[in-house]
């Protein structure tokens, strides 16, 4: 079976491999490219096999609003596209829909939102497996702890979470070094992974 292909273009890097790490959880076998410019995303236009499902903020270094939008569907006409966006606009939302977006989904929005623009354009392969094991459940973690792993899963650095939760962030680095162990993740991308499944499941906040 050919394993399906994403794209996701955010030029916040942490928040872009959590973006790919919930692709990866609903579908183990995706390949999941990450793009933080336009540029870079267009590079692989040429590639011989394109991509199944786009993932697009609209503040790029290279690129602002519906311009971006309008590169990325210039140069993929028939891929699907989510937008995923901190630019709360009225017109630009319905610039994108008009254009093609199948949606449009903003940055401060209940992470289910997401979730349900996925449901609709990248189905989990679980849904047609119900045997599939249950995520693992968090357990023994403090409020702090669970507050700082839900930041680390929205790609928030360790100096941003400090600055958040107002403590030193040699105090963040030994949240983050307990939190991995005990949810047995080997590194944030997976913890980032986790979250969102702990989440989809109703076991996290």
């Amino acid at each position: 079976m050919i394993s399906r292909r994403a794209l996701v273009l955010d030029d916040h890097p942490m928040l872009a491999e959590s973006v790919a790490a919930v692709i990866r959880s609903r579908d183990p076998m995706a390949v999941v490219e990450v793009a933080h410019t336009l540029k870079s995303a267009l590079a692989m236009r040429d590639r011989p096999r394109g991509f199944d499902l786009i993932i697009l903020d609209l503040s790029l270094p290279d690129a602002k609003g519906i311009a971006t939008f309008e590169a990325l569907q210039h140069a993929w006409p028939l891929t699907p596209k989510i937008v995923f966006t901190g630019i709360d606009h009225p017109v630009l939302r319905q610039q994108c829909l008009a254009l093609g977006a199948k949606a449009f989904v903003l940055k401060t929005d209940d992470v289910k939102s997401l979730y349900h623009a996925l449901d609709v354009h990248w189905p989990s392969p679980s849904a047609l497996h119900p045997f599939e094991a249950t995520p693992r459940i968090a357990s023994d973690l403090t409020s702090k702890q669970l507050a700082i792993w839900q930041d680390l899963a929205a790609g928030y650095s360790n100096q941003e979470i400090a600055e958040r939760h107002g403590v030193a962030i040699n105090t963040v680095k030994s949240h983050v070094r307990e939190i991995l162990e005990r949810i047995h993740a080997r590194n944030r991308t997976e913890a980032a992974r986790l979250y969102f499944e702990q989440q989809r499941a109703g076991l996290v906040g």
